[in-house]
């Protein structure tokens, strides 16, 4: 677990280890990504900023976690960017909307 600042484990004797480091850190990154399986990038700012903040985290910060991965010789990065996840769909009455299961119609789903 990697964060700008520490994070306690959830319950003691957890076997996480916890680093403090920023996301555009190369070097932190680079030993961030030391002898990993794989690296999931989840951090970010969701939500609109200063385009200063914007830049130096959401898109310096990404390139750096995927250059240290590279480096590290890291197999696998997943990326998963926050607006997918919390924006950008409209809320309604629950269904799930067609484009999402191209040729299935909502009683398949």
């Amino acid at each position: 677990m990697l964060d700008i600042v520490p994070v306690p484990c959830e319950q003691p004797g957890e076997r996480v280890e916890t680093i403090a480091a920023d996301i555009s850190d190369l070097d932190a990154m680079r030993q961030a990504a030391q002898g990993v399986d794989a690296i999931v990038h989840l951090g970010g700012i969701p939500e609109e900023s200063d385009w200063q903040r914007i830049l130096h985290t959401n898109i310096h910060g990404t390139y750096t976690v995927l250059e240290a991965a590279r480096r590290a010789g890291a197999p696998r990065a997943v990326l998963a960017a926050s607006n997918h996840a919390v924006i950008f769909h409209t809320y309604s009455d629950g269904l799930v909307p067609d484009y999402l299961f191209p040729g299935r119609t909502p009683s398949t789903v």
